[in-house]
């Protein structure tokens, strides 16, 4: 059962991303973000996010149309170095939290890609991550494709707006999904973090992006989370995201 007041929400546009070469400058940005719960215990959690200084080569930005709009777009983190891209990923998600009115669901929560190049994929490389939300577990390993391949697409699984009311409970995002391919083209394997009963079960998966063309793959991501609310809002979490691809 979904159950909380919903506050009308501000949609935000986000520009376009420079299509040829993309410089991100040091940025340090604080944020003190807090959430009630049903236990009124106000919980303060203290965010910092890092970008360091990064030159790729982006040509092509991967997006979904079946996205929700609540909340603000994040910065774009990538890989940090030429000839890196994304080739696994996780998921933090919360757990559903069960019917009744003082229960709130968020689902996705934050996405975190595993960078490589063709010849080096190891779990203790590069990860980045646009945007973590405060509810919910990551995923304990990443899912990858096969050795020497990257990320090309994906699919986003979003829930459709519920409505206003004490019964209807937003989760915007829930899931996501991949395709795997070679920087030289050929076959494209589709890659899903294995379900957990509970994690991410509302809404239904929207039509597949764009392609990144051969020669590139996905090497950034953006991600649209909306902070929390307080004060028995619904909460939605992250709400939409978009990849890059680079040729470098």
């Amino acid at each position: 059962m979904k159950d909380k007041v919903r506050n009308t929400k501000t949609l935000q546009n986000v520009s376009n991303i420079n299509k040829t070469k993309l410089y991100i400058t040091g940025l340090y940005s604080y944020c003190v973000i807090s959430r009630m719960f049903i236990t009124r215990v106000l919980v303060l959690v203290i965010c910092i996010a890092q970008s360091n200084s990064v030159s790729r080569n982006v040509v092509k930005e991967l997006s979904v149309t079946n996205g929700q709009g609540w909340g603000n777009w994040r910065n774009l983190q990538l890989c940090p170095q030429p000839g890196q891209y994304a080739y696994g990923y996780k998921m933090k998600i919360e757990v559903s939290q069960g019917g009744g009115r003082s229960n709130d669901d968020t689902a996705l929560n934050a996405i975190q890609l595993l960078c490589g190049t063709k010849t080096v994929q190891h779990t203790s490389g590069p990860k980045i991550t646009s945007g973590t939300c405060p509810w919910g577990d990551w995923y304990p390993t990443f899912t990858q494709c096969r050795p020497g391949e990257f990320f090309v697409s994906f699919s986003l699984k979003v829930e459709g707006h519920q409505g206003a009311g004490r019964v209807n409970d937003d989760t915007a995002a829930n899931y996501v999904k991949f395709e795997c391919r070679g920087l030289n083209g050929g076959y494209q394997e589709i890659k899903e973090q294995p379900r957990q009963s509970g994690y991410g079960d509302w809404g239904s998966y929207g039509s597949w992006s764009r392609s990144c063309d051969t020669g590139s793959a996905i090497c950034g991501i953006q991600t649209r989370t909306e902070s929390p609310q307080g004060g028995g809002i619904d909460d939605t979490a992250l709400n939409d995201v978009k990849f890059v691809c680079c040729r470098d």
